[in-house]
């Protein structure tokens, strides 16, 4: 689908690869489009505050095409090499940060609690119970998609589902972890349980698990660490105005030091 060899290299260097990879492999909806020199936008499909990334040299011209591409969307987040923030700056975007985690070695699955059951996510009666049915459905496409490429475990205390962990994304080997407690089940540890079992069913199959989350999704946060992974790296996406205040002169600042990074 994308044949410049650079911007294949680029996006290697990106973060989300399950994300990317996922959506260019087609196993998650996402299109691909071509920008104004030589650029390239992915846009995740079916899903009103999409990741979108873009790699290759872009211009004001680029981000213009980009908004008109995401203005369908509530909230998209935006992904791209740091030295092109200002042009969305100028546009009046904000800054998103977000922590990208990686699993601690000799990770140890945490054992079921008694009385609880995790099941794998494999019929459509069960699927359509999950509380995630219709957002992870969409994220593949259709939910018989999901239940053909996917990957998915219910936690469940008889016939209710009090907890949900999905692969979110799965692309070159790498995958997105998502999980979803049952707003009357939360903060009893159940998601952590779940989690912690794709974990290990990620690794039995020989796929990198990765997780990531905004800096202010502490509940996410929190049961990631509980299931064993740490904080690698923060890094910053580019999302429409929230009201945050930024000056003239930090844009500045920035044009004038493009190499700077996070």
């Amino acid at each position: 689908m994308i044949q410049n060899k650079l911007i294949l290299e680029e996006l290697k260097q990106f973060p989300l690869q399950a994300v990317i990879w996922g959506i260019l492999a087609g196993n998650n909806k996402g299109q691909v489009f071509e920008l104004s020199d030589n650029s390239v936008l992915i846009l995740e499909a079916g899903n009103n505050d999409p990741f979108v990334f873009i790699a290759g040299p872009i211009t004001s011209r680029s981000i213009e095409e980009t908004i008109a591409y995401v203005s369908h969307a509530s909230y998209p987040t935006i992904y791209c090499h740091p030295k092109y923030h200002h042009l969305f700056l100028e546009k009046n975007w904000d800054f998103l940060l977000r922590a990208e985690m990686y699993l601690e070695p000799h990770f140890v699955p945490q054992p079921i609690q008694n009385g609880l059951v995790i099941e794998p996510i494999e019929s459509i009666e069960l699927f359509k119970k999950c509380y995630w049915f219709k957002e992870t459905s969409a994220r593949y496409g259709s939910s018989e998609k999901f239940l053909k490429v996917g990957k998915g475990y219910a936690l469940r205390q008889g016939e209710k589902i009090l907890s949900e962990a999905y692969a979110d994304y799965i692309g070159s080997g790498c995958i997105e972890i998502g999980i979803v407690t049952h707003p009357d089940h939360r903060s009893q540890g159940f998601g952590a349980q779940v989690a912690s079992y794709l974990v290990g069913k990620c690794l039995e199959q020989n796929y990198i698990p990765g997780w990531s989350c905004q800096i202010n999704n502490r509940a996410s946060m929190r049961v990631a660490t509980k299931v064993g992974f740490s904080i690698s790296h923060y890094y910053m996406q580019m999302a429409p105005t929230v009201g945050n205040t930024l000056g003239n002169p930090l844009v500045q600042w920035i044009k004038e030091n493009p190499d700077w990074t996070i």
